[in-house]
């Protein structure tokens, strides 16, 4: 003995898709509607170019052009991950703002920094996101040079590059 009728089975079949059909085609001309197909975090947005200054989101900046920006000097670097991380390990120099803090506590960890100074933000891995949430906020607190090290601290410790460790 089957609990549904065929026919409400039925029905409630085509309602399943014309609600799929319907919230499918919704999300199609949507201009922020969902991908279909997630890309990846460096198909996300566009890396950042030597000439570029002023932008209005923040931009992708390959290891090698982080470190060669890290010699000039004159630039920030600033550890998305959580404060238990940076201690562990960060880059020479480096900044702790934890992303999920930033928006209460940018103001106090980047006081002595002028808003037209360059700025790397960085995090633990190409899949971690903090560093782009992160770079995203000081952008829209009023920074105007903020790139973001997708490769993050093992990429820059694998190369040899400068790290150090709070404790």
């Amino acid at each position: 003995m089957s609990i549904l009728k065929p026919s409400l089975l039925g029905r409630i079949t085509a309602i399943c898709v014309i609600a799929c059909a319907l919230g499918l085609s919704v999300n199609a001309v949507r201009p922020d509607g969902i991908p279909y197909i997630r890309k990846s975090l460096k198909d996300q947005r566009v890396f950042s170019s030597s000439k570029s200054t002023n932008v209005t989101q923040a931009l992708f900046i390959t290891l090698e052009d982080a470190k060669k920006a890290y010699d000039r000097g004159n630039l920030t670097m600033v550890d998305a991950r959580p404060i238990e991380d940076f201690h562990n390990q960060h880059i020479k120099g480096a900044i702790s703002l934890y992303y999920e803090d930033a928006a209460g506590k940018w103001s106090a960890a980047l006081a002595s920094v002028p808003k037209d100074t360059a700025i790397i933000t960085y995090c633990s891995d190409p899949e971690c996101e903090s560093a782009i949430k992160l770079a995203d906020i000081l952008t829209a607190v009023g920074f105007t040079r903020v790139s973001i090290m997708l490769d993050g601290i093992p990429a820059w410790k694998q190369a040899g590059y400068p790290v150090q460790s709070s404790e």
